[in-house]
């Protein structure tokens, strides 16, 4: 069983519960027509869980396993079988998802499903389970969040979040959090439970689950989203990029 209930202490003291311990989120149903497709194609399980989690409205935090979605030249085996995940309850969808992939573990946190890779997600020095003092954002947009996320990994760049136009009404989506000591994992997701109608996804542009190489994104329901590089500074104040690998 993969399902984790967690507790209100930091991430890595996560236990494993019980599915009578579901919650209202956890017991609805999957009424869209999702199926995932055997062999397994990369990336085809954070894929399914976006469709359920959009599908259902509900936020979602994943962090997906660091190796390409598709590999140019690359031939992937034929089609065989199908798993349908339709009818399911979503503690039933996410369980059958993690048993295809292993490598995968899910949770359910206030409302916020979560999917991560194992190897991670019990790392306590992966970047996710990093402890911070605080984490605020007052009134302000996904792009006010996603500053806040890299000011306090030490990778903060870019336009004020008054400089960023809103491209639909759910990234126009005016929020407030405000913690107290907690992990950056635990602080993406109360900006998604905030808002209501997003994600949070991280990436990596290299096979190696490190901050230099992630892709830290938000996105919300309606198509409105925002990407952005760990990009770090160096002493002398320049910034370095591994993803790009530029220098500036």
């Amino acid at each position: 069983m993969r399902f984790l209930k967690l507790a209100a202490t930091p991430l890595l003291v996560a236990t494993l519960a019980a599915h009578t311990s579901q919650s209202p989120t956890t017991d609805r149903i999957v009424e869209e027509d999702i199926r995932v497709r055997v062999p397994l194609l990369p990336c085809t399980v954070p894929r399914a869980a976006i469709r359920i989690a959009e599908s259902l409205q509900v936020p979602l935090g994943l962090e997906l396993v660091p190796e390409p979605c598709a590999e140019k030249g690359k031939k992937y085996p034929d089609q065989q079988d199908e798993v349908v995940l339709t009818g399911m309850s979503v503690t039933r969808a996410f369980d059958r998802l993690v048993q295809l992939d292993e490598r995968y573990v899910w949770s359910e946190a206030d409302g916020v499903l979560i999917l991560r890779p194992g190897t991670t997600w019990f790392d306590p020095n992966h970047f996710l389970n990093r402890k911070i003092p605080q984490f605020r954002v007052k009134e302000g947009r996904m792009w006010a969040a996603m500053d806040a996320v890299h000011l306090a990994l030490g990778g903060a760049r870019g336009p004020a979040d008054e400089v960023w136009p809103a491209t639909t009404p759910q990234s126009d989506r005016r929020f407030s959090v405000s913690l107290g000591t907690t992990t950056v994992v635990d602080a993406l997701n109360a900006v998604v439970r905030a808002h209501g109608s997003m994600r949070w996804r991280v990436e990596y542009c290299k096979p190696q689950a490190l901050f230099d190489y992630a892709m830290l994104r938000l996105n919300t329901f309606d198509g409105g989203g925002i990407g952005r590089h760990s990009a770090t500074r160096r002493d002398d104040g320049t910034w370095s990029d591994a993803c790009r690998n530029t220098s500036k």
